[in-house]
């Protein structure tokens, strides 16, 4: 597809993000916890994806944080933008 585009030879490797998930269902949805690896960073991010997105479960996903002794920390940045700045930060 990227030869047909013609955009294969104008791309650049410039490092390699791995995400491995662990999923957990309950009533409610799908807690995914997600284990990144980039750049030598490897860091961890929690998602709660609801089977009904009418419902608020925020609380029960902080619940299960808590239980797990987590911190609930509101994410701002994707992934893909941490393995960015990490890049950016290596230059």
């Amino acid at each position: 597809l990227l030869n047909e585009l013609h955009i294969y030879d104008k791309l650049e490797l410039i490092g390699t993000l791995k995400t491995i998930r662990h999923i957990y269902q309950d009533e409610y949805g799908e807690l995914c916890i997600d284990e990144n690896h980039y750049s030598d960073i490897i860091d961890y991010e929690a998602e709660y994806e609801l089977f009904d997105y009418k419902e608020d479960k925020l609380e029960h996903f902080k619940n299960i944080l808590k239980k797990c002794n987590i911190e609930y920390i509101p994410n701002r940045l994707s992934k893909l933008k941490r393995f960015k700045l990490s890049m950016e930060k290596a230059d």
